[in-house]
């Protein structure tokens, strides 16, 4: 087997063991987010008792930043439980189990962070590596290797996802287990993660309801959009006896906020006021998925440029993201909170787009060529530093008028210049061997059904 064919097979589980490496050593273990620390609270307390409550406990005597933040509330029955959604505390439980094992006990005194950060890293690297199989065939191997790096160091994927047990860790993975099952045509398995989706962020069912039904209407078979819809729902379902267990509520986003106070401000909020949600989501200063995500800018031509020749299911996942993102702003104010580098309401959407932006890559124009090397370079030194260090995070009112990044600048210029420049400049070397080969790749989507041969692809990709 060639080195080349060895890189295909094995590329997503070497993107698992280096991701994981990555955001192993940088995940917070004091993270200054009630969202994240209230969700590994009760994971924790799950783990080591065996039941979600929290009666009795001192909560003040919890090991984290700030006990007084978290987001406690009394169930019907009585019982003092977490209101977080179902997936976000689910997915810690495992790594709470095994901690046991090193002294992570019942006490308050002996609860850490770092069992459920361990697995948002985890989960991440995972996502990374099924978007990286997602690629197969549709570009060539270093563009699957600079795409999946671009989108894993180079942004808030990194800093938010990979860094702490937020309702994203979990959506991220799911989304990309979508994006890896359409590529392969296997509709089951994308509903099974969809379903893993929603249980993160409830509204993800949106997505999933897009990009079934798109793929069931362009493939005019309607088994498509049942294969998609049963596992989805019955991992719904299952979202709801979870609810039910611990909150004494049937409602499957358990106890994630309100869904009629969601639906009340997604309804009733001024036209003026959802604009200016829309736009923060997009160019606030401190929030927005293009300030934080330049890259996404430059490459918009290449995908005007490439959108008919792109697979149909890139495009349907890039629409899904787009209708999740004019809903998330009518749901949920721009800023998303404050103890967090860059943001996080508009992940769902960025993981949505990448397939559509790798698809297209290659369509990009000389000048945008010459400059994204550079720029996804200062990209990644800036998600670095956020995800490493606990560095000037402002509070969400300042998100028109600060940005974290530029801050850091202002107030220590020589060091911080000096690191910005050199990552630059790093990103323009690398992008002499890494940006030419990742965008060699010009042969169009031959098939009516825009999936190409995997084989006839994979070949053609490394002659590339």
């Amino acid at each position: 087997m060639t080195p080349r064919a060895l890189g295909r097979r094995f590329g997503g589980g070497l993107a698992v063991v280096a991701l994981f490496a990555v955001y192993a050593v940088s995940v917070n273990a004091d993270y200054p987010m009630n969202d994240v620390d209230s969700s590994s609270v009760a994971a924790w307390r799950i783990a080591t008792t065996g039941a979600p409550w929290l009666d009795g406990i001192d909560t003040d005597a919890i090991a984290i930043r700030d006990p007084e933040r978290l987001w406690l509330g009394e169930t019907p029955d009585g019982h003092t439980v977490v209101y977080r959604s179902p997936g976000s505390i689910a997915a810690a439980v495992p790594a709470y189990l095994v901690a046991r094992m090193f002294g992570v006990g019942a006490a308050p005194e002996s609860f850490s962070l770092v069992p459920a950060a361990l697995t948002a890293a985890l989960l991440v690297a995972l996502a990374m590596a099924l978007l990286f199989r997602a690629l197969d065939g549709l570009v060539s191997t270093a563009a699957q290797r600079l795409s999946v790096g671009a989108l894993g160091l180079g942004t808030p994927v990194w800093s938010v996802a990979a860094d702490g047990m937020h309702t994203h860790s979990v959506t991220v993975f799911g989304l990309a287990g979508m994006a890896w099952a359409a590529r392969r045509e296997r509709w089951w398995l994308l509903g099974l993660f969809g379903g893993i989706g929603l249980w993160g962020r409830l509204h993800v069912a949106v997505i999933v309801a897009v990009v079934g039904l798109g793929l069931a209407l362009w493939r005019r078979r309607a088994s498509v959009a049942v294969q998609v819809g049963v596992p989805s729902m019955a991992l719904m379902g299952l979202a709801s006896l979870w609810s039910r267990w611990i909150y004494d509520s049937w409602w499957p986003s358990g106890g994630y906020g309100s869904v009629e106070q969601y639906a009340a401000r997604a309804s009733q909020s001024p036209l003026l006021d959802s604009v200016i949600n829309q736009l923060g989501l997009l160019v606030a200063p401190d929030r927005g998925l293009l300030v934080w995500t330049p890259v996404l800018v430059l490459l918009l031509p290449a995908v005007v440029r490439g959108w008919r020749q792109a697979p149909g299911w890139t495009r349907g996942f890039a629409l899904a993201g787009l209708v999740y993102l004019l809903i998330q702003g009518n749901m949920n104010a721009f800023h998303g909170g404050s103890g967090f580098w860059g943001y996080r309401l508009t992940l769902e959407t960025l993981v949505c787009v990448f397939p559509l932006y790798a698809a297209t890559a290659h369509h990009v124009g000389r000048v945008a060529r010459a400059v994204v090397g550079p720029l996804l370079g200062l990209q990644v030194g800036v998600l670095a530093l956020g995800a490493s260090l606990d560095l000037l995070v402002r509070i969400e009112e300042w998100a028109w008028s600060w940005n974290s990044a530029l801050g850091l600048v202002l107030r220590y210029p020589i060091p911080m210049g000096t690191f910005f420049a050199l990552t630059t400049l790093m990103g323009g070397l690398a992008a002499r061997v890494w940006v030419d080969r990742g965008l060699r790749w010009t042969e169009p989507v031959t098939r009516a059904s825009g999936l190409p041969d995997l084989d006839q692809r994979a070949e053609l990709a490394d002659r590339h």
